[in-house]
């Protein structure tokens, strides 16, 4: 009689109390007798499958968000890659912009002429990829701001679960998701700002470079904001473009590594 009424106050009080110390004390005679109310276990079962999958959900969600990011990302990186394979085909002497060929050796204009045969496909080649990242950028902004509109709902949600819930233990799990997603949160907008900054420093030299082609398509002299743009400074008589290559190269190379860092920030969320 003394354990049964052992079990049963401390039932009582915590079904009517709902404190933490009864709650405690009901365990503690679930642990020593066995003693489950009716219906309690299968209250408790059901409360912690639905709280398993609510994180499970956040988890998933994030990761959508993670692969198109990811998809993005993998994209800005081919796009580099593609100019860096362009910018070492050419030949050096496309890049170089003689003021007058009339002294130069035969060898040299011949050179000079056949290598300017290959910069319009090049000036093609930027001016292509100069209207995608605009177009890229775009898409990229409308997709930042509607991530952060789902996220401010998501997180608005998660706080008017967590004033429903009595028990601690569920509000530590709706913490815990609501953390996961901030995480999640500070890492896509890191991400978005760093491809960002690289497309639109991309964007001016792509077109700093055509100008300068073009000029030495044309047999003139590149104008000074092009050369400025490209890191270079007007010569009298001679322009070498290839330093200005060279930086873009350097450039785009740098780029890369910068876009795969930002690509391994997802993987520090789990």
């Amino acid at each position: 009689h003394v354990l049964t009424c052992f079990v049963w106050v401390n039932l009582t009080s915590a079904i009517c109390c709902g404190n933490h110390c009864s709650r405690a004390m009901l365990l503690a005679s679930v642990v020593l007798f066995g003693v489950l109310p009716q219906g309690f276990g299968r209250q408790l079962g059901s409360s912690v499958a639905y709280l398993s999958s609510e994180l499970r959900a956040a988890k998933e969600a994030t990761h959508v968000l993670e692969a198109s990011t990811s998809r993005f990302l993998d994209g800005l990186t081919d796009d580099l890659l593609h100019v860096d394979a362009a910018l070492g085909n050419v030949g050096r002497g496309a890049f170089v912009q003689i003021h007058s060929l009339v002294h130069a050796s035969p060898a040299k204009a011949s050179q000079a002429s056949t290598d300017q045969q290959q910069m319009p496909a090049m000036v093609e080649m930027l001016k292509g990829m100069y209207s995608t990242w605009k177009e890229k950028i775009g898409q990229e902004n409308k997709r930042e701001q509607e991530q952060k509109r789902a996220f401010d709902r998501t997180i608005d949600d998660l706080e008017n679960k967590k004033k429903e819930v009595n028990e601690k233990g569920a509000a530590d799990t709706y913490n815990k998701i609501e953390n996961y997603w901030k995480r999640q949160r500070a890492i896509s907008h890191r991400q978005y700002h760093t491809a960002l900054k690289i497309m639109h420093s991309g964007m001016q030299r792509f077109k700093a470079m055509q100008g300068a082609m073009k000029s030495a398509i044309a047999g003139k002299k590149p104008k000074g904001s092009d050369l400025k743009a490209l890191g270079l400074e007007a010569s009298p008589e001679v322009v070498f473009l290839q330093q200005g290559v060279r930086h873009l190269s350097e450039w785009v190379r740098s780029s890369v590594a910068s876009v795969r860092a930002a690509r391994q920030l997802s993987s520090s969320l789990d």
